[in-house]
């Protein structure tokens, strides 16, 4: 009732007022329906992170597609090149040692190691030097942070390579003498066989036989033989151990102690195996002196094993079996076992 009092009475101040504040409320009634009439532009009510980064999606949502995460893990490294502090000249083939990891520079000098033997954490690299020169060539200290790739460069002197040079040449020097003294030795050796040769020579022409007689009669004794020896009489009963037949062989045989009068004797032959057979043409009863004697041909020297069978007679039973033995290895030898039979 006041206002219409008022307008009525004409007080141009207040009308003034009053359309002011109709015209703002109008405005701002103006305002409101143009925003709800257009449509919201994606992003507009979203929150902005630091830096003015767009927001990442609310994988939470279940009005979100699934997203995977970045499974990435963190990378490290440490990598360097190996000079000459005095020359600059790469260092190549050289050995680089990162705590108990040993690598080596390439054609370029340079060496790296990364991956999966690089862990954050603290390293000591240093180049793989002789004790002597470690003082010289302290090692470096670096720590490597998560995806993060070291440089570490390293030098050398001449001083290292002068004292591997060195040592190359004191190796090859060592080497040198071995080689001298075994040359002196191999020399020693030959003077020995050539005078063994000479004294070997000489005792054959004082027994006058040739080189060709013994060469003939030398066999391996200590080795099996597959076929026995062949069993040759002699050219004439032996009425002497030096008749003319011995020139062509030797003589192998028997005693027997305490012998009885029919005792038979028989030789036996071993193979490759350990199996005895009986050798044909070397079996026999016992002279009257109680020995059996049989020739050897040159062509069977040294052959072996055999073994003597003595039986009360022939046919009958074993009594006594002999020690090993090889046939006769020289012109004219005589192998007699002794055999003693028990009363």
């Amino acid at each position: 009732m006041d206002i219409l009092f008022m307008l009525r009475k004409g007080d141009n101040e207040m009308k003034k007022i009053i359309i002011s504040g109709i015209v703002c409320m109008l405005l701002i009634i103006s305002f409101v329906l143009i925003t709800q009439a257009s449509p919201p532009r994606p992003g507009d009510n979203e929150p902005v992170r630091p830096g003015g980064e767009p927001p990442h999606p609310d994988i939470n949502s279940t009005s979100m597609p699934s997203v995977s995460r970045p499974t990435t893990e963190p990378f490290y490294g440490i990598i360097g090149t190996v000079t000459n502090a005095e020359t600059g000249e790469l260092g190549v083939g050289f050995y680089v040692r990162i705590n108990d990891t040993v690598v080596r520079t390439d054609s370029k000098g340079t060496y790296s190691l990364t991956g999966a033997e690089v862990q954050a954490g603290v390293y000591t690299i240093t180049l793989d030097l002789p004790v002597e020169l470690q003082l010289a060539h302290p090692p470096k200290i670096v720590s490597v942070g998560e995806w993060q790739t070291v440089v570490v460069d390293l030098q050398y002197t001449t001083d290292w390579l002068r004292l591997r040079l060195q040592s190359a040449r004191d190796r090859v020097q060592h080497l040198s003498t071995k080689v001298e003294q075994l040359k002196q030795e191999l020399a020693a050796s030959e003077r020995q066989l050539s005078q063994v040769k000479h004294e070997l020579t000489r005792l054959e022409e004082q027994a006058g036989l040739t080189t060709e007689h013994v060469i003939s009669s030398t066999h391996e004794t200590t080795m099996f033989w597959d076929t026995p020896a062949l069993a040759l009489p002699p050219p004439s009963p032996p009425t002497s151990l030096f008749t003319a037949e011995m020139a062509h062989g030797g003589y192998f045989g028997i005693h027997v102690t305490n012998a009885t009068q029919g005792m038979w004797v028989a030789v036996q032959w071993q193979d490759g195996l350990g199996n005895w057979y009986n050798v044909d043409g070397w079996q026999g009863e016992l002279h009257n002196n109680h020995q059996q004697l049989w020739w050897v041909d040159k062509s069977n020297f040294g052959k072996g094993p055999f073994r003597w069978i003595v039986y009360d007679k022939q046919g009958g039973t074993e009594i006594v079996t002999s020690s090993l033995f090889y046939l006769p290895q020289n012109m004219g030898e005589v192998v007699m076992i002794e055999v003693l039979r028990g009363r």
